[in-house]
């Protein structure tokens, strides 16, 4: 695979970060009903609240492997964390970002079945073969495919939710439809912090070693700042789309599609386009993660990149919903040891 990246600047390590993020769980709508929309209107302040945490963290990350020169993540954790715990939680990481991939898997065999009616199966060994061939490519096509695909997701994502909002009439009579009961951690500011506690076990494969290529801390507060805005402004159109289409909306695995669907037909077909672009995104750079972590530089590595693909096919057969509602609360639950390690490191930065 190859490795090494050209110098980069904010705008790229803002596309790759939203990239990153805005996978299957996000792009479908699935995330951002479990995380915020069932609070009601007390979701927008944990999307406003996580998105801070996210640039606030992320910037810790970039600069980071800015001053250490990281080659990956581990890199970033082991110095923050110390050795003692880093090493574990290293580790941990690692396994997550596994279970990422399985996540935006499984995203891909829901948005196939229920878009067009393939077996869910199929839709997910596309996305896992698309995966393992991009991630071949090394950073470089990770970080070129962010530069493509992020402006088209986001400019889809902000047609479909402005587009229900004028539709449904949700910005003048606004549907705080609630239940928190129905969360996966039912308070919204716990809620928040753990999504975005995710989001950065996610991100920060591609975040440490993009850090760093940057040429100052400057360019690591741009990076973080448009990374992090990026994404409030995409959640926040996301959250409106639902909410305007709530309670009907939460019955479905990709609550999105069923809101394209209300608008037009052609709509939602369009959408599932942007969203398997979404999925695959998310997916390139949880698996990237995974195998710099794993397996040693060679034929060795070619051999894992196609090998655990194959393995989060097994594991996504559990349905998308469920590895929604189980893996990603914790995940952020466990990497709340990460932030916390960060946040340690921040007064120096």
């Amino acid at each position: 695979m190859r490795q090494r990246v050209a110098g980069v600047g904010p705008v790229q390590v803002g596309l790759t970060f939203v990239g990153a993020a805005i996978g299957a769980g996000f792009a479908t709508g699935q995330e951002l009903l479990q995380f915020f929309n069932f609070f009601g209107r007390d979701g927008l302040f944990g999307i406003v609240l996580a998105s801070a945490l996210l640039g606030l963290f992320s910037f810790s990350v970039l600069e980071l492997g800015r001053r250490l020169s990281a080659g990956t993540y581990g890199d970033v954790i082991r110095h923050a964390a110390g050795g003692v715990v880093g090493a574990p939680v290293d580790y941990l990481v690692t396994f997550f970002l596994f279970g990422g991939l399985v996540s935006m898997v499984a995203g891909s065999g829901a948005l196939m079945n229920e878009q067009f009616g393939w077996n869910p199966s199929h839709g997910a060994v596309l996305l896992a073969a698309s995966a393992a061939v991009t991630v071949i490519f090394g950073l470089e096509g990770i970080v070129d495919s962010m530069a493509i695909l992020v402006p088209v997701m986001l400019a889809g994502t902000a047609v479909t939710g402005l587009t229900a909002a004028l539709k449904t009439g949700y910005l003048i009579h606004p549907n705080y439809w609630r239940s928190p009961a129905s969360a996966p951690i039912p308070f919204w500011p716990a809620s928040a912090v753990v999504y975005a506690s995710y989001n950065l076990v996610l991100t920060m494969a591609v975040l440490a070693p993009l850090g760093a290529r940057l040429g100052s801390r400057e360019d690591s507060v741009r990076g973080a700042i448009a990374g992090g805005a990026g994404l409030g402004a995409a959640a926040i159109i996301g959250y409106v789309a639902i909410a305007s289409h709530l309670p009907e909306a939460a019955a479905y695995q990709v609550p999105m599609m069923f809101v394209a669907g209300r608008i037009h037909p052609a709509l939602r077909t369009s959408y599932a386009l942007i969203i398997l672009a979404s999925i695959y995104t998310t997916a390139v750079t949880a698996l990237y993660g995974f195998i710099t972590r794993v397996a040693p530089a060679g034929p060795a590595r070619t051999a894992v990149v196609m090998a655990a693909p194959a393995a989060a096919l097994v594991l996504a057969s559990l349905g998308f919903t469920t590895v929604v509602r189980v893996l990603y609360p914790s995940v952020g639950i466990s990497g709340l040891v990460l932030l916390l390690a960060l946040a340690v490191e921040l007064p120096t930065l």
